[in-house]
């Protein structure tokens, strides 16, 4: 598997996810001809990259949630040792 480019565009640019896509197809395509070879079928394999995906956008949500309540605890924190 070769390397994943990376991104040429600014953040703010609309196309980015697309540009993103077309980066990381080889690799996907890569694990799902792996994982076919491996003995599981087509289905099982799309089923699985999708349930990743979500885990994977699922994961990012609750960590952003965690990295605020983190903040809110350590801004509480310093607020209550000047009082």
């Amino acid at each position: 598997m070769s390397s994943i480019p990376g991104p040429k565009v600014r953040k703010d640019n609309p196309d980015r996810h697309v540009f993103c896509e077309e980066a990381i197809e080889e690799a996907f395509q890569n694990v799902a001809i792996l994982a076919e070879a491996a003995g599981w079928d087509g289905d099982e394999v799309a089923t699985a990259l999708v349930n990743l995906a979500d885990h994977h956008i699922m994961t990012r949500a609750v960590n952003v949630e965690t990295d605020q309540l983190i903040d809110r605890i350590r801004l509480g924190r310093r607020n209550s040792d000047g009082d």
